[in-house]
């Protein structure tokens, strides 16, 4: 009775090994639907935009100028990455993303109304920031001030 155990036990961990190993041979099944996915690939400006149509009330026309502005700061923002193995100079990787991001908020001004900029400006005041609702940065508490 016990060597039948031993054995059952046996075959259950290597049927388990088995089918954790082929698992993670092939990658992990998408589990998303919609459209976010639960894996972080970064930004998206499809998504943001859609995200931004939904809670701006973003009209079809709005839209179709705001996406391109989005892929734009995306591009930039990937073309600042540090290439892998280097000291990246965070000083300049800060101020040349707020440039890009200062820029893009620029170019929404022109294609956005002022109450649709004045909720973006709320919404990114909430998602965070140096010192913002995420965490203490750099010592400094509130808004950031």
């Amino acid at each position: 009775m016990k060597m039948l155990i031993r054995s059952s036990a046996v075959l259950l961990g290597l049927v388990l090994a088995g089918a954790t190993a082929s698992y993670c041979q092939s990658g992990a099944p998408d589990q998303g639907t919609g459209d976010h996915k639960f894996r972080h690939h970064g930004p998206n400006p499809e998504f943001q935009t859609k995200m931004l149509t939904r809670r701006l009330g973003l009209t079809p026309e709005e839209a179709a100028k705001v996406e391109p502005i989005l892929a734009s700061q995306d591009e930039q923002l990937k073309a600042l990455r540090p290439a892998q193995g280097t000291q990246p100079d965070f000083k300049a990787l800060r101020e040349q993303r707020k440039a890009i991001m200062d820029q893009t908020k620029q170019q929404l001004a022109g294609v956005l109304t002022a109450d649709q900029m004045a909720e973006f400006d709320k919404m990114h005041e909430h998602h965070g920031g140096p010192g913002g609702p995420r965490g203490n940065w750099q010592g400094k508490t509130g808004s950031g001030n």
